[in-house]
């Protein structure tokens, strides 16, 4: 009844959100009422054929979902224009489709164009606007955020509650949407308010490991001008293990010495490695080996005496750019390392069941297959590393973080403001999600932080914009022990939770005893929850350590009734019915 009850909850509040977030899901858009189906095969040339498109807004950004019919990078070497009648008033503006359009921003040149009221034009870039694109990588499908209080001049872009907008295909005999003239007409919500995505800055679990990567352009850690920000940028996210990416001209030894500066260690002790280019790994955790995967490292980590497993910890800085091919070989190369490293055939034997993370600057800026091959271990070049794999332990795909930008409806984790191009999600985190699970995560935007947060962290508005081009990424991860049984009922072995005893639980007693086994030291949780569904307490939650263990449960101050207790430990999960009596 219970599972019900959540499950319910659950779909409730999937219903009721409404929230855009640019990650390249598309789910949040089925809930969106403003939509427009442009026709099929409706242009004479080229290959955009615009589909289904979605507009909304809350108080704060204007939101686009397009399908554009064939797989284009939106940023480059495409003719996409979007038109936007800002005012709603065909006598002012360019005249486009029978509009009258304030705003155009033409993508694949990376700039568009604000007219004011005189007809004089002025040429705007991404920051200006607050234009934020997603994907990076090649699709069909895009999401389009602009800032919905934005100015150009003094001059407010939006000053109208009604808008009219046009998507053209630049070329001779390209694809419009609408089809219409006069183009889609939106008024915007003038109700809705913007809710920023959830997360944490600060852990909220001690025993969760909390992983970063970093890109610090350059060696800027270094720079004297820039290290207060790093500072700060770094006490505030406190992270276990990082991965960074640029450091050409220090060492690891320099490197610790400075994180150390940054985050003294107390009751544990940092650890440092490079052995490749840019690419040095700092831990809390021993770090017992290393191997070099063309400009990417495969770090070991020895986290056995707090979780009994090693971790393998692959930090990445792929080529950059138009680097297509070579991007993509580095990829299948990582790959086919962990291919090699779990089934034991490479020079790394790794152990069933290992945490493996992958972490880095990613420069996944051109073909969407580089970021496929990450998680599905498509590998393309198969003459040179092998054949392809499924890379997770319980035989799926590796799981995605997307850690949200912090204040914003978005997953970029780069973004420079001098730049053409548009806040992209470069750096990524990737897991394997049958033996960790994701708490929380986040990349570091300090400009969209609110001001109490940015005095508590001792941060200021501008930090990372003075760190590095690259935000820092960070997520918590909960290390389990999963195996896909589907369709289970009872634990694997080594697992067992007991009936509590006595049950019923007279009354008079003040305890009642609850016994499980586990094969080894793993993290559980074990929670009592009356016959609505509703927690009454936290039995139990921490580690425990492999065999038989018993946790006495005061009944004292419950009500006579129905109780169930939930064991879990990574995905396994079981429920015992206990009776309360007067």
């Amino acid at each position: 009844m219970w599972k019900m009850i959540f499950i319910f909850l659950l779909n409730v509040t999937v219903l009721m959100a409404q929230q855009i977030i640019l990650d390249e899901n598309r789910n949040e858009w089925h809930s969106v009422s403003t939509r427009y189906s442009d026709p099929a095969n409706d242009a004479s040339a080229g290959k955009i054929d615009f589909g289904d498109f979605y507009i909304t807004n809350d108080d704060k950004f204007v939101y686009f979902l397009i399908d554009v019919g064939a797989e284009i990078n939106l940023q480059s070497d495409n003719s996409i224009a979007l038109f936007i009648d800002t005012d709603n008033n065909t006598n002012t503006g360019a005249k486009i489709h029978g509009t009258g359009a304030d705003f155009v921003y033409y993508f694949g040149e990376r700039r568009g164009y604000v007219y004011n009221a005189y007809g004089e034009s002025q040429t705007v870039f991404q920051h200006d606007i607050g234009l934020v694109t997603s994907p990076t990588v090649t699709s069909r499908f895009f999401e389009i955020m602009l800032d919905k209080e934005c100015s150009v001049d003094g001059i407010q872009l939006f000053p109208s509650d009604t808008i009219r907008v046009v998507f053209a295909n630049e070329i001779e005999g390209g694809d419009f949407l609408p089809n219409e003239e006069g183009g889609y007409r939106y008024v915007f919500d003038g109700v809705k308010q913007y809710s920023p995505p959830k997360y944490s800055l600060a852990k909220s679990d001690t025993t969760f490991v909390r992983v970063m990567t970093y890109n610090v352009h350059k060696d800027d850690l270094f720079d004297d001008s820039r290290k207060d920000k790093f500072r700060g940028i770094f006490q505030a996210i406190s992270p276990d293990i990082i991965g960074l990416q640029e450091i050409y001209n220090h060492s690891a030894e320099e490197t610790l010495s400075l994180i150390e500066e940054f985050l003294p260690s107390q009751g544990f002790q940092w650890h440092a490695l490079k052995n490749n280019n840019d690419i040095i790994a700092v831990s809390k955790f021993p770090i017992v080996n290393a191997f070099a995967i063309d400009g990417n490292t495969a770090f070991l980590i020895d986290m056995y005496e707090n979780y009994g497993k090693k971790m393998l910890f692959v930090v990445a800085h792929p080529p950059c750019c138009g680097n297509d091919d070579s991007r993509q070989k580095e990829i299948d190369h990582i790959m086919a390392f962990i291919r090699d490293a779990k089934s034991g055939q490479g020079e790394l034997k790794l152990e069933e069941n290992s945490p493996i993370v992958i972490v880095g600057d990613m420069n996944l800026v051109g073909k969407a297959q580089q970021q496929h091959t990450l998680l599905d271990g498509n590998i393309i070049n198969e003459d040179l590393y092998g054949a392809d794999f499924t890379p997770d332990w319980d035989g799926t795909n590796f799981d995605d973080v997307k850690q949200i930008t912090t204040g914003m409806p978005a997953t970029f984790t780069w973004d420079s403001p001098s730049s053409s191009y548009s806040p992209g999600r470069l750096d990524y985190i990737i897991y394997s999600g049958a033996v960790m699970e994701l708490k929380n995560s986040f990349a570091l935007f300090t400009p969209a932080l609110p001001v109490d947060t940015l005095s508590k962290y001792n941060l200021e508005s501008e930090d990372v914009f003075g760190a590095s081009d690259h935000l820092p990424s960070a997520a918590d991860f909960l290390i389990t022990y999963k195996l896909n049984v589907e369709g289970a009922t009872e634990f694997p072995r080594g697992f067992r939770l007991g009936q509590n005893f006595p049950n019923p639980v007279e009354g008079g007693r003040e305890y009642t005893s609850i016994s499980f086994s586990l094969p080894r030291r793993e993290f559980v949780e074990l929670n009592l929850y009356n016959v609505l569904g509703e927690k009454v307490t936290t039995i139990f939650k921490g580690f425990k350590n492999g065999g038989k263990s018993n946790i006495k449960l005061d009944v004292s101050g419950l009500v006579p009734g129905v109780y169930f207790y939930s064991f879990r430990s990574g995905i396994f999960s079981k429920v015992r019915k206990m009776i309360v009596l007067k």
